[in-house]
């Protein structure tokens, strides 16, 4: 009868330990975003991609190419170096005599509440969020209420990531931020 009972505590503990093992090992599930982009849907392989130096990674070169004019300078900004500005003009004295000109910026975010605010802030102004298919990775062009590509993009890179590109002081227009995505997504979508 002894033998019976610790047979049977000792099945229990076994049962309990697998449950606790299996229930500890469980992975954590990821907190949801409204980003409703996935890494096979982007085509991005986050484990070999890291873009958060945008600079570093997209040079200047990539930009000429898409909108066919030269970039004369370009500055990152952040202390993660996380955004980019490429200047099609620049001088010393451009604003209030401060330095700066016509710049396309390039930022990288990991945050999909930022995102969801401005695009909710955005839309409730007429603005639209509609993807561009020729661009070759997910992504959002901004739609302002005339019907136009407007002078902001984003290029969702899955898990919350997503790159936004913009156009300040008319540096190109909102076809020009397409081509611009167009190449971006082709080095993101490369690898190096």
């Amino acid at each position: 009868m002894i033998m019976k009972k610790a047979l049977i505590f000792i099945i229990i503990g076994l049962v309990v330990l697998v449950g606790a093992i299996f229930i500890i090992g469980k992975p954590k599930k990821q907190p949801e975003t409204n980003l409703p982009i996935t890494e096979k849907s982007s085509g991005v392989k986050e484990s070999k991609v890291d873009i958060s130096n945008v600079c570093a990674f997209f040079p200047k070169e990539l930009i000429e190419k898409a909108i066919g004019r030269e970039i004369v300078k370009v500055e990152e900004f952040g202390i993660k170096k996380d955004t980019c500005f490429y200047y099609t003009s620049y001088s010393e004295n451009f604003h209030y005599d401060s330095p700066g000109g016509p710049e396309i910026v390039v930022a990288y975010s990991e945050d999909p509440k930022e995102f969801e605010k401005n695009k909710k802030l955005q839309e409730d102004m007429g603005y639209v969020y509609q993807p561009d298919p020729s661009i070759g990775m997910d992504n959002y062009v901004v739609i302002n209420n005339r019907g136009e590509k407007s002078a902001l993009l984003f290029l969702i890179l899955g898990e919350g990531k997503y790159l936004m590109v913009k156009s300040v002081y008319n540096a190109a227009t909102g076809e020009e931020l397409v081509k611009i995505a167009k190449v971006l997504a082709e080095k993101i979508k490369s690898g190096r």
